[in-house]
Formats: structure tokens, C-alpha cells, sequence
């Protein structure tokens, strides 16, 4: 992945407003040879795709093939095994959890951070890996704390939590529901950011978490995931070490956001 070199404070790349983003963000202009091959479009993606790859066996690249094109076998394990993972979750979690929002939380409501659906959500999003989940519940309890607040730890976001910021990035159409699944079921969320104003990391980040949350209602949806196709038009990712950006990728990202590109 290219590193950016020079630090400006000029509006970032990435169609977000660097001055106001939160954290110190600050653009960062990619030199001549890493925005060539940015403009590359597609071909960039599996340059990063083939990086992610040679760490892998041939089993778990074929695994990772298979989810990513929505053709993998569901797991089906019976409730012995579930229950035994959902106890190495739990393990995990209390060796993680020291001075964390998930910590917090758990003491704000023991029964909202431990209820078996909603441990059992992040097993299946991390393909029953309970260290992996684990992880994932740790983040997930951060970003909702630094976006939301503390009060928002063991509740459901609606609405009603929205600035106007947010509600307007929500109408402007850049982040929207397909009303078809892919192929193995998967329910299909596009962003389209040329349609994006002017607006902040934060915000879109909000906006996105109070889409995906609400867009779980069933156990098909928790057991099939999501795919995230970017459009990007007109737009490529310059704030590489933002760490809530959206372009950090790694293989595992690549698994769960599919970047379709485009070049006017």
C-alpha cells in the first residue's frame, strides 16, 4: 500500500473536510508516482487484494475467494460446538475488556453486552473465530462510545441520535440500500461518494453506523452479513493514516467492503 509523503492542509483527496474531521486529520498528498497509480482505478484494488494473499495458504485463500464472491458454504455447526465458542468468546473478552468502552458498557448493563444473539452476531461476522470476535465487539463498543457517547453504550442507535450533519448526509444519497441480495443472500449497501457534500470523517461515520445497525432485523441478516460495494467516482482516498478511514484495506477488508471503481 502506498505511504503518503507530504502533509498539506488542503481539502483531502478523499472528498472530506480535513479542518473539521475530528483527531488532527490532515490530508495527505500522494507524490506523482503513487497517484498514477491510484488513477489505475481497479487494478490498484488487486494490487492490495494479491498483497493480502501471499501470507495465506491455499486453503484460506480459496475461503477468502469463496466469501468474496458470495459463494461460500454457510457454516452449520450444531449447539454443543456454538455454546462451547460462545465460552471462548466470553474468555477472550474478559482478557481484552481492562480500561475499554466494552468494559464500561458491561457495567452500565450487564444484560445488553451479554446476550447470546448478540455475541452470537459477532462469532458469525468473524466465521466462528471467538478471538477474532472478541476484537471485534472491543471495536465496536469504541467507535460507538467516540461517536455516540457513553449513553449510547447499551442502547440501540435511531434517529433521534442525529445532528443535522448527519441527516443531511443521509439525503444527499451517497449511502444507500439495494432492495436485492447478492447471491448467497447477503443484503447489498452502496456507496456512491460522488454524490457526497462537503462534510466530515465523523459524520459519515456516524451516518454509516446508524445505517448498518438498522439494517439488521432478522437471523438471515446476522448470519449472511452485508457486502459494501464503493463507487468511487471522481474520488480516491488520500487520508491512509486516518484510523477510522475507510481506505485502510487489508485482505480481511477486502472480504467485507467491494470496492467496485470507476474513471471518468
Amino acid at each position: 500500500m502506498s505511504t503518503p509523503v507530504a502533509i498539506s492542509k488542503k481539502p483531502c483527496l478523499c472528498g472530506y473536510d480535513s479542518s473539521s474531521c475530528g483527531g488532527g486529520h490532515m490530508t495527505s498528498q500522494l507524490n506523482n508516482s503513487s497517484r498514477k497509480r491510484k488513477l489505475q482505478g481497479a487494478s490498484y484494488f488487486d494490487d492490495v487484494l494479491m498483497e493480502g494473499m501471499k501470507n495465506l495458504s491455499f486453503d484460506q485463500i480459496q475461503r477468502e475467494q469463496e466469501l468474496l464472491h458470495g459463494v461460500a458454504d454457510d457454516v452449520d455447526l450444531d449447539d454443543n460446538t456454538i455454546d462451547d465458542l460462545l465460552l471462548e468468546l466470553e474468555s477472550h473478552l474478559h482478557r481484552m475488556k481492562k480500561g475499554t468502552a466494552y468494559e464500561l458498557a458491561e457495567r452500565q448493563d450487564p444484560s445488553y453486552v451479554s446476550n447470546r444473539e448478540f455475541h452470537l452476531a459477532f462469532l458469525r461476522s468473524s466465521h466462528f473465530e471467538p478471538k477474532a470476535s472478541a476484537a471485534k465487539m472491543i471495536t465496536f463498543f469504541k467507535y460507538k462510545q467516540d461517536l455516540f457517547g457513553e449513553d449510547s453504550l447499551v442502547r440501540d442507535i435511531t434517529v433521534q441520535d442525529l445532528n443535522q450533519d448527519d441527516l443531511s448526509c443521509l439525503l444527499d444519497g451517497n449511502i444507500q440500500f439495494s432492495p436485492f441480495r447478492d447471491r448467497s443472500g447477503r443484503t447489498i449497501f452502496a456507496e456512491f461518494l460522488g454524490l457526497r457534500t462537503k462534510t466530515t470523517i465523523r459524520t459519515v461515520l456516524r451516518a454509516r453506523l446508524y445505517m448498518l445497525a438498522n439494517s439488521v432485523e432478522t437471523m438471515i441478516d446476522i448470519s449472511k452479513g452485508s457486502v459494501i460495494i464503493g463507487y468511487l467516482v471522481e474520488q480516491y482516498g488520500g487520508c491512509w493514516k486516518e484510523e477510522s478511514c475507510l481506505w485502510k484495506l487489508s485482505l480481511s477488508d477486502l472480504t467485507a467492503f467491494i470496492y467496485v471503481t470507476a474513471i471518468q
